[in-house]
């Protein structure tokens, strides 16, 4: 097996296992893993190291959008608790609708990223699928606070799964 076909196996297999995080988290874990594993040798064969890069960028904002919502929620209801003995729907509105607006916010931003990596290995792999699930992926973000957007996550990296079981050595 070449080069260019292992790493595009790696990358499938990941995409499927961060499909497969929705319904259980540590596979999705390993999953990105293995897809960032596969980006950065895909960006080094290609001589894109946008593919990477953007990938890497948006998994960082990701990851700081959800701990300073973590913190925000932690500071929000701690006030809270202090402030009045039994909050109101406002301040359980207020307690989770911050939180869910930094969350929100950072995913859209991040999946700009994934999207702009996967546009970026459409174009060097000449698969236009990439650029399908990287566009169905932003989709997902940006209507993630309707079930809808949270289903078509999901079958964004199926797709990216595909995509990567499918690329062809066209250098």
């Amino acid at each position: 097996m070449n080069e260019l076909a292992s790493n595009a196996s790696l990358g499938g297999i990941g995409a499927l296992m961060i499909a497969a995080g929705f319904i259980l988290p540590p596979a999705g874990l390993m999953g990105l893993a293995l897809v960032l594993m596969a980006l950065k040798r895909l960006a080094a064969l290609y001589g894109e190291e946008g593919i990477y890069k953007n990938m890497l960028r948006g998994l960082i904002i990701v990851v700081a959008g959800i701990v300073f919502g973590i913190v925000v929620l932690f500071f929000i209801v701690v006030n809270v608790q202090y402030r009045v003995p039994s909050p109101s729907l406002g301040d359980i509105l207020i307690i989770i609708g911050i939180p869910a607006v930094i969350w929100l916010a950072s995913a859209i931003v991040a999946n700009v990223h994934y999207r702009r990596a996967l546009i970026l290995l459409s174009a060097k792999s000449g698969n236009k699928t990439f650029e399908t699930a990287g566009s169905l992926m932003l989709a997902g973000a940006v209507l993630a606070f309707v079930v809808v957007g949270l289903l078509l996550i999901p079958i964004a990296w199926l797709l990216a799964a595909m995509a990567f079981f499918s690329i062809k050595d066209q250098r």
